[in-house]
């Protein structure tokens, strides 16, 4: 019988900010090892209540034995890593659950905020990154009483498809025409773009404002900053004020 567990991991605000950003297609998660769990490992089985040492997982629906997640947080230092306890609760025949973690092709939920939203749907492919498959970064949806004692939660499949369903199907793709626009003195045209690609290195997403319209629709252009819709005009502001 193929394996396959569901799991939450709960993504710090500044890495949900990073993804709102930059394009990325998967996440490494910090304080678990590489590859899959061997016989032999450390990992005691828990039959209805958690081993010494952990922490309970709440918000699962009726299964027999209670998940847990053991370990202490460990957070990396770069942008493409997520910190996570060491190892969670996994489900086994008969209803026990032993103490394993994520394997390649488990799912998973991506939830952040300080009201907790999934913002993201995502498969291991491997104990320690997640390939993202459904993104929803600037829509997330409520995650109703789903409760999460950990930054890796196993959660039962009857729980991770409610709430994995609030986050809709896939949109239509489409052409989008994006644009940065920046007054620049040279005196050659090579100039002006090594001048242009060395504002646009410097100043980033933070400062410089970028217009985005759907191709052939430019009066519905957009400007952005920071990853959400900024107004660009003075007079709107003033008219406001």
């Amino acid at each position: 019988m193929v394996r396959m567990a569901q799991w939450a991991v709960i993504i710090p605000a500044d890495r949900w900010a990073t993804e709102r950003l930059f394009h990325s297609d998967t996440l490494v998660l910090a304080g678990l090892p590489a590859g899959d769990p061997r016989a032999g490992d450390d990992t005691p089985a828990l039959t209805g209540q958690p081993a010494s040492g952990t922490s309970a997982v709440a918000g699962t629906s009726a299964v027999a034995g209670t998940s847990a997640v053991a370990g202490t947080s460990a957070v990396a230092g770069t942008s493409a890593v997520v910190g996570t306890s060491a190892v969670a609760g996994e489900r086994a025949e008969g209803g026990t659950l032993a103490l394993g973690g994520p394997q390649a092709g488990d799912e998973v939920l991506l939830i952040a905020g300080d009201e907790p939203h999934a913002v993201a749907l995502g498969r291991f492919t491997s104990r320690s990154e997640i390939a993202y498959t459904r993104r929803a970064f600037d829509e997330p949806a409520p995650v109703g009483d789903l409760k999460l004692a950990e930054p890796l939660t196993a959660l039962t499949p009857d729980l991770f498809r409610e709430v994995a369903a609030r986050l809709g199907g896939d949109r239509d793709r489409r052409t989008w025409l994006v644009s940065v626009d920046l007054p620049i003195e040279a005196t050659t045209p090579a100039e002006a773009v090594r001048q242009f690609w060395s504002y646009v290195r410097e100043l980033g997403p933070a400062e410089l404002p970028t217009f985005v319209w759907p191709s052939g629709d430019e009066l519905a252009m957009q400007a952005f900053v920071l990853g959400q819709e900024a107004n660009q005009d003075p007079e709107e502001d003033e008219d406001d004020d």
